[in-house]
């Protein structure tokens, strides 16, 4: 059984007794995003993470709960987006499972990163990992890693295939899309992860 808790104010977690970097933190190691947010200013990203905040929580509570939240205002940013998610769910046969599960990847016995995913589920009959994006641009390659990153813990933890990544985008001044994500093949993806995992343990 593993056992995983997760530091907020350090953004690591606790593996068996081990500490252990998160996704992100291991994607910020990756050359390709370590200057992602670059220019971007902390009060910027606290809002935009504030308001992402509250639409993975409106979502999942749909999803998980089958319950729209009291009060919402229908008119407003987020009443938009949820009324979006509520028509690709229908339009989509867009099925939750679980959402915001700890999990962890392992390789030779060792815990190399963990997160936590959004929403686990099927669409259209198919198992589906589904992330939640409120940015105003679509990351491709940015999701591409970090959803085969989940995969790739889920189902060594699950033993089941999840052939699908999805990213639903629910960007604050724009329509709402749910987009196929392409999987990073699993050899390229360790690589990238175990050679991060090194950089990140380096003294």
């Amino acid at each position: 059984m593993t056992d995983i808790e997760f530091f907020e104010d350090t953004h690591q977690y606790l593996v068996n007794g081990v500490i252990t970097p998160s996704t992100t933190t291991l994607m910020r190691l990756m050359p390709e995003f370590k200057d992602m947010y670059k220019g971007v200013s902390r009060r910027v990203l606290a809002n935009k993470a504030a308001y992402g905040d509250r639409i993975h929580e409106m979502v999942e509570s749909i999803a998980i709960a089958k319950k729209i939240p009291d009060g919402l205002n229908t008119k407003s940013y987020e009443g938009i987006a949820i009324k979006r998610y509520i028509q690709l769910a229908i339009e989509n046969d867009i099925k939750a499972i679980s959402s915001e599960q700890l999990i962890c990847f392992f390789h030779d016995g060792e815990p190399i990163f963990a997160g936590k995913y959004d929403l686990f589920g099927t669409i259209h009959g198919e198992n589906a990992l589904i992330d939640i994006k409120t940015t105003s641009k679509f990351h491709s390659d940015y999701l591409s890693v970090q959803l085969s990153m989940y995969r790739m813990a889920m189902e060594q933890q699950l033993l089941t295939e999840i052939p699908n990544l999805y990213c639903l985008w629910l960007p604050k001044k724009g329509l709402g899309r749910l987009v196929e994500v392409p999987p990073v093949p699993k050899e390229t993806l360790l690589e990238k992860v175990i050679h991060a995992k090194e950089t990140y343990s380096r003294p």
